[in-house]
């Protein structure tokens, strides 16, 4: 199975697939190339780039209580001046609970820090929030499943899981070659 994500490959090998992950590179038609030359048996893509993309490829989705998304995977947003006459019209597009749900994760994500190397999913839907901190190869892993009504609970979610998977986090520092405030 190829991914790219370090988060997709520990949660793969944490799951109960006999499975051989490998490292996937390029494109999604370059990916795609790949899986259809046999390179790969199969390959994991974001759903919301195949959204993005117009893409509907035959496959599984993975659940988000298993196979946990990164941080606000799939939000789009739009970022304007404060200008009255800007923010106005396109209240019309904001869709409050996502964007609270959006705000939510992203504090989790702060206050956990770790790094896109850390292998760490987040998602919270309609104020109910998962987020799990994992070790590179998905044999241990760290998961909080709480309320995540406001950005506060969010925020003190994101520091119990800091707190409990700090040796998770500092480990795939370690092993990845990181110093302890390089973040990519």
């Amino acid at each position: 199975m190829g991914t790219s994500s370090t988060r997709r490959r520990a949660q793969l090998l944490r799951s109960s697939l006999d499975v051989e992950v490998r490292e996937l590179r390029g494109n999604v038609d370059t990916r795609l190339r790949k899986l259809r030359e046999g390179e790969y048996d199969a390959i994991v893509l974001a759903e919301a780039g195949m959204q993005r993309l117009d893409m509907d490829l035959p496959g599984t989705q993975l659940l988000p209580q298993w196979f946990v998304p990164s941080p606000n995977q799939g939000t789009i947003a739009v970022v304007c001046r404060d200008d009255p006459e800007l923010v106005e019209p396109l209240s019309a597009i904001d869709h409050p609970q996502t964007r609270l749900d959006t705000e939510v994760e992203r504090a989790v994500m702060e206050e956990i820090g770790g790094g896109c190397f850390t292998p760490q999913g987040v998602f919270c839907e309609d104020g109910f929030l998962l987020a799990e901190v994992l070790s590179l190869d998905g044999s241990r892993y760290e998961r909080v499943e709480d309320n995540g009504d406001s950005v506060e609970e969010g925020r003190l979610i994101g520091k119990k899981l800091r707190n409990i998977g700090r040796d998770l986090i500092e480990e795939a520092r370690q092993t990845l070659g990181l110093s302890g405030t390089e973040q990519s």
